[in-house]
């Protein structure tokens, strides 16, 4: 049984490790993305608002 529990245990381990390591590759472009559609519309809202 314990041997059970450490492969079990090993296991989770190696999963969480592999998804932080997935999640942390997915942030940086996700960001990329999120930026090329945000700061056109955030412009467009800022120089409307300078010339009224």
């Amino acid at each position: 049984m314990e041997a059970i529990t450490t492969a079990f245990t090993t296991a989770m381990t190696t999963i969480q490790g592999d998804v932080t390591t997935l999640v942390a590759a997915a942030i940086a472009p996700a960001l990329v993305i999120c930026g090329i559609f945000l700061a056109p519309k955030l412009g467009v809202r800022f120089f409307k608002s300078v010339a009224n």
